[in-house]
């Protein structure tokens, strides 16, 4: 087994895009909506931006993951149902 190493967290949200993975199952959407909005309640964020990894059953491809790890500060990843 190979360990990991966590990502560094930064100080503060403020200025930061937040990035919203959503994971095609039902309320998975709505979930992130709603964190997005408490988010974005206490922090001045830059930007939010989405993406979906298509099937709900499978890993997130690696593309989607690049472009989202390109476009974001921070991720919030949801799972539905």
């Amino acid at each position: 087994m190979t360990s990991q190493k966590l990502a560094q967290r930064p100080s503060s949200l403020d200025g930061q895009v937040l990035g919203l993975l959503d994971n095609n199952k039902h309320g998975g959407e709505a979930f992130l909506r709603h964190a997005a909005s408490m988010v974005g309640q206490r922090y001045a964020l830059r930007d939010v931006v989405w993406a979906k990894k298509g099937d709900p059953t499978r890993f997130a491809p690696p593309a989607v993951l690049s472009e989202l790890a390109s476009r974001a500060d921070v991720v919030i990843a949801a799972i539905g149902d």
